[in-house]
């Protein structure tokens, strides 16, 4: 009676351990990319539709504005502020070394005399957790309290989180400027925007997982 060799039991046997332990790998994987999907999904509910989203409303006043740097739209935004008195100083963090308030504030249009004296420059800020930090500094410097925080709104939830983590007894008011081309509401539609939202939210994380190891501390 013919019989079946022996060493293909064995390979057939290895390779049913080998699948076994294959699955337990994917369904890990498909977990963590159901997480991710998810939490992709909060950030972009977290995003601001609408300026300014505050805890104060739209006429809130605070001791200072904080402009990060690197969007259009922004410096512009912060100086419309400082101008209506929505604050008394504004600090522009993240900006080039060789870059003069002059340099920024001569492209703008109108007279910038009036607000020159209430413009503060950060230098030494290279990403968010650095303009959280310089921003710190510069708070506690001033001794205020309160801030009205003014960058892109798909960055707005990163931003936000940063400078909790910097400065837990600060007062911050989010004033998200609103960049051409970002299509926040229809960001599937839009590659370009869905691919920005990933990178934020990824940059997130990553700021949370480094926070909770003790690594992004202030």
């Amino acid at each position: 009676m013919w019989r079946r060799p022996r060493h293909h039991w064995r390979t057939h046997a290895g390779a049913g351990r080998g699948r076994r332990a294959i699955r337990p790998g994917l369904v890990l994987l498909a977990l963590v990319a159901l997480a991710w999907i998810g939490g992709f999904l909060w950030y972009v509910g977290e995003i601001p539709s609408e300026s300014p989203r505050s805890v104060g409303g739209p006429g809130a006043t605070t001791d200072a504005i904080v402009v990060l740097t690197g969007g259009s739209g922004r410096v512009a935004a912060g100086v419309a502020l400082l101008r209506a008195g929505a604050a008394k100083r504004l600090l522009l963090t993240g900006v080039y070394p060789e870059t003069s308030l002059i340099d920024i504030l001569g492209g703008m249009d109108g007279t910038t005399a009036d607000v020159a004296c209430c413009v503060d420059l950060g230098h030494a800020a290279q990403d968010t957790p650095g303009n959280a930090r310089e921003a710190a500094q510069w708070m506690d410097n001033q001794q205020f309290e309160s801030l009205q925080l003014v960058t892109g709104n798909y960055h707005m939830p990163r931003s936000l989180a940063a400078f909790r983590d910097a400065m837990p007894g600060v007062v911050l008011v989010a004033h998200p400027v609103f960049p051409d081309g970002f299509a926040r509401d229809d960001w599937w539609r839009e590659p370009a925007s869905a691919a920005l939202i990933a990178s934020e939210f990824t940059k997130y994380l990553w700021g949370r997982l480094l926070r909770a190891v003790g690594i992004g501390a202030p």
